[in-house]
């Protein structure tokens, strides 16, 4: 299994660098709207964007490292939001069957009454994921969805 996180700041006119001059925040990466195709227009949009991947991390921990580092300029964000359309986006990328991924994990575990807890195979250490309440609001207040993206 395989996974990583991103927040990104999409639109057709704004460009990255404009992003990147409001925010005062280097991105981790950008596309340039019709940069692999002029018609239709591929990449459709211009994206800036910070990016959270590392091995052996749950979601939760990307989630929070990645609004980490958005929550000082969580205003502007929230005023390219309005002024300008620009499209905020928390976006979640899982790839279960990655064999390059992070293994699943076998650990036995002892129960306060000595009984030995067994891990059944298909329960990867990673699956759950959860957004905690000040995640919530901080991407409420920069009027930002959330996208899931699983694949098999």
């Amino acid at each position: 299994m395989s996974q990583y996180a991103y927040f990104a700041l999409r639109d057709e006119t704004t460009t990255a660098a404009e992003v990147t001059g409001y925010l005062g925040i280097e991105p981790d990466e950008v596309r340039v709207r019709a940069s692999t195709r002029v018609f239709p227009p591929r990449p459709a949009s211009h994206s800036w964007a910070v990016v959270s991947r590392t091995a052996n991390v749950g979601l939760d921990v990307y989630i929070s490292r990645l609004l980490d580092r958005v929550v000082p300029v969580a205003g502007h964000v929230r005023r390219l939001v309005d002024d300008r359309g620009v499209e905020a986006r928390l976006v979640l990328v899982r790839y279960f069957s990655d064999d390059q991924g992070d293994d699943e994990e076998f650990d036995a575990s002892i129960t306060p009454g000595g009984d030995l807890l067994k891990h059944i195979r298909g329960q990867h250490q990673q699956l759950g994921w959860f957004l905690s309440v000040e995640a919530m609001v901080l991407l409420t207040a920069m009027r930002a969805t959330l996208w899931a993206d699983e694949y098999d």
